[in-house]
């Protein structure tokens, strides 16, 4: 297999404006290359035992009405309690996956939401933050009893969060992407890619990775535009990952709110063109095109679930690619027994959140545990399947990754 190539080319500059005077990130060393074409054609049986050196579970608790949790949005942990957004509201769970409480509040009064997008929660004090939509896009900061202690201006332009979301350091990072504010934006704009807040909800600055004179956004002949989507922000407790859509350049922001290159991209015939995104796209979409839709970072294992668009019809899961940093291979597309696409523990299908620490976390579904039954291999989700019911909530599942 193709080794893990070292990308030799001039780095990128990079302006982080949250000062009055923009940081320029000097070259530190070429990024590794992720070879996402070569990952794409070498599928491959997986389980997620080949990569953990530990899993443990979290049986969420199913013993009230309030507690119950249909489809899982989103969750983040902080240190005494899992967040787990369903829908328009988020359940709070101890440690040990006991109900507390839920928050937010649907309508269209103060500190209300029409819909929450994106969630985010402060480690050591608790505090849960939620992004949702009232006129526009808003944020509410709650502390560990429930009382609202922030919230952003409503006059403050609309963001466009789409879900990702990270605290750290006291600063609340959200993807963003303001529209410009003359009705033709000049093509050499520089639209930001994240916003940055303090922890009481004052905004900071923010952050622009664009490194080409194409900017975020689709012009039509008629001389209108589209939004170009923005790419994502991955969360592993040390650091942040960030990226924009067609760039080639996955960029790391540190605790002290540097930049720098992290990985290179490299999606060959995959790669879509400029010209297939937006709401008046010029390029028919083709299922062959491909994007990442979140980049969760191990200190081994990089895992990327890979999108495709088909047409207007919305976005579809390809693929799940999983690199081996230390053994330099090209990666490869995880598949279970029967060739189907995801993350597989025994059979049982595993859907992943994010990475901490080198955990990877996410959660399987109680039905598909119980449905498994006698055939699953793994003796702790074994014993489980013979506490669970088919109704019971999904269970929290913690891979320490080697």
């Amino acid at each position: 297999m193709k080794k893990l190539r070292l990308l030799t080319a001039t780095l990128l500059a990079v302006c982080l404006v949250v000062t009055a005077a923009p940081v320029v990130v000097a070259a530190q060393g070429d990024p590794p290359v992720l070879d996402i074409e070569r990952a794409i054609g070498n599928r491959r049986t997986f389980d997620l035992t080949e990569i953990a050196q530990d899993i443990a579970f979290v049986t969420l608790e199913t013993g009230s009405r309030e507690s119950l949790i249909g489809s899982i949005w989103g969750m983040v942990e902080s240190k005494n309690m899992w967040y787990v957004q369903e829908g328009n509201s988020v359940k709070l769970f101890d440690r040990k996956g006991r109900f507390v409480s839920t928050r937010g509040v649907i309508g269209r009064g103060p500190d209300e939401f029409l819909m929450i997008t994106g969630i985010a929660a402060d480690w050591g004090s608790d505090n849960l933050y939620l992004l949702g939509r009232q006129s526009n896009l808003q944020i509410l900061s709650y502390n560990s009893a429930g009382r609202v202690l922030a919230r952003t201006n409503s006059e403050w332009p609309a963001i466009m969060a789409m879900g990702m979301t990270a605290f750290r350091n006291g600063k609340l990072i959200v993807v963003s992407q303001r529209t410009p504010a003359n009705p033709v934006p000049d093509p050499d704009d520089r639209l930001p890619l994240l916003e940055v807040f303090s922890s009481d909800l004052k905004r900071l600055g923010s952050v622009d990775v664009t490194d080409r004179k194409v900017v975020p956004i689709v012009f039509r002949e008629d001389g209108g535009y589209g939004s170009l989507g923005q790419g994502f922000l991955s969360d592993n407790g040390a650091s942040l990952l960030v990226y924009e859509a067609l760039d080639d350049t996955v960029f790391r922001l540190g605790s002290d709110m540097s930049l720098s290159p992290a990985y290179t991209l490299d999606f060959g015939r995959h790669a879509p063109p400029v010209k297939a995104f937006g709401r008046d796209a010029s390029v028919p979409w083709s299922r062959n095109f491909r994007y990442i839709g979140t980049l969760w970072e191990g200190s081994r294992y990089v895992i990327s679930p890979m999108l495709s668009n088909e047409g207007r019809a919305g976005t579809g899961l390809t693929e799940y690619l999983v690199f081996d940093l230390d053994s330099g291979d090209d990666g490869f597309s995880a598949v279970g027994a029967s060739g189907e696409v995801g993350l597989f523990l025994s059979g049982v299908a595993f859907v992943p959140m994010y990475v901490r620490e080198n955990r990877l976390v996410g959660y399987m579904q109680a039905l598909d545990i119980v449905d498994a039954g006698e055939s699953i291999t793994n003796s702790s989700l074994r014993a489980l399947a013979d506490t669970l019911k088919e109704d019971s909530n999904p269970v929290v599942v913690v891979v320490t990754l080697k």
